[in-house]
């Protein structure tokens, strides 16, 4: 997920991870920018790992975006095969082409 701004993709996370979070599952939950309202609406059993690049997009040259964006894909690579996850959902494109 991008952010815990008010919008649809947002909504449609909160409200998934509240119905599974009381199941049985370890709920893992990347985000770009721990920015807006909805951060409060999460449960208190996702772990929330940010990936702080949100808001050094405009901030930043091209080329330093480019590099952010690798390490980032080279860190969720990093994570997917130490936790190794059942189950991976991107609901957004700017989230789902690091998957």
């Amino acid at each position: 997920m991008g952010s815990f701004h008010i919008g649809g993709a947002e909504k449609q996370i909160m409200h998934m991870l509240n119905y599974l979070s009381q199941k049985e599952f370890e709920l893992i939950l990347i985000v770009r920018t721990l920015e807006g309202p909805n951060k409060n609406l999460m449960p208190k059993s996702v772990k929330v790992i940010d990936l702080d690049t949100w808001s050094k997009i405009k901030k930043r040259s091209f080329f330093t975006k480019i590099v952010d964006e690798i390490k980032s894909i080279l860190f969720l690579r990093s994570l997917f095969k130490n936790q190794k996850p059942d189950f991976v959902y991107g609901n957004q494109l700017s989230c789902n082409y690091h998957l």
